[in-house]
Formats: C-alpha cells, structure tokens, sequence
C-alpha cells in the first residue's frame, strides 16, 4: 500500500519524524519449522552412491570407455598419455559416446558402468589407446586409476602419476 506523504518547508528532523509516523510496517510471522525425525534404514541405505559422475560437453568426438581430460575451453577430449598438457588434466572416464558439443557422462570415481569384465584386485591404468589397460603403459603418462572389483571398474585416485 502506497504512502502518501505531503512535505511543507519545514525543518530536517520534522520531516523525517513525519515519515516515520506516516509510515505503516506491517509484520507477518514465520510459520513454525516442521523437524521431521529421519532414521537409519541399512536396508535402503546400501548403495545409494556408487559412483561421482558429472556431465561435460564433448569437445571432440568420444569414445565410451576411453579415459578423458578437461580441455581449457571446458570441453572434454580423449586422453592422450604421450601429451604433457593432458597429465594434469585427466578427469574420469566417459561411461557414455558422444559426438562434438554432445553430453558426455565422466565417472570419476566409484563403479564405472564400463565394458569389462574387470579383474578382481588388478590395477588399471590408462592405456596407450585411451582405454583403462590391466598393464602400465611403457612410455609416456603412467597413472593407476582404478582397482577390478566384481566384473567392474573401481575408479579412484590411488596413486600419483609417473611420466617414463
């Protein structure tokens, strides 16, 4: 609701306490907050995230399964273990293909919904080709990205990288 308020020539602090008289505030209150109890329940608890997975926009076409690293311009590209630039830029790998400026999905860590099956208790590495490889590569980037468990891929950060 406007306020309409008629000012004559008179002094400062005349015309403020007249605002402030010619004001109304009007006040609502708060509804209360309703807590709601939340308990533990392992039986729906379990598995509830298996994996750190986020969508990027593919800077080039990619391949599912193929490590990737985070380009300047935000964009995902296949990792490339023979490039320096792409030594400190590896994100995860692409669970999904996808052509230039598609969504590709990047796990980076936890179970990758990946092509296996992946060996119980084998370290992985990102291979020559791009692809998580059971054997360290020879030349180049050297970095353990995941563990076999169950058929599946494990990604994590285990280890720091070598370059050979």
């Amino acid at each position: 609701m406007p306020v309409t308020v008629t000012v004559t020539p008179t002094p400062p602090i005349q015309v403020i306490a007249a605002l402030i008289v010619a004001t109304t505030i009007q006040i609502t209150p708060i509804p209360p907050i309703e807590f709601v109890e939340k308990k533990y329940q392992p039986e729906t608890a379990i598995d509830v995230a298996k994996k750190v997975r986020n969508n990027y926009t593919a800077g080039s076409i990619i391949n599912g399964g193929k490590c990737v690293v985070l380009g300047s311009d935000g964009k995902v590209y296949h990792c490339d273990i023979t490039n320096p630039v792409h030594y400190y830029s590896y994100i995860g790998v692409a669970e999904n293909a996808a052509l230039t400026n598609e969504e590709v999905k990047v796990v980076s860590f936890g179970e990758a919904d990946l092509d296996g099956p992946f060996t119980n208790g084998q370290a992985y590495y990102i291979g020559a080709d791009g692809f998580p490889f059971h054997a360290p590569p020879v030349i180049g980037l050297c970095k353990q990205i995941g563990v076999g468990r169950g058929g599946v891929l494990m990604l994590g950060d285990y280890t720091e990288f070598i370059i050979i």
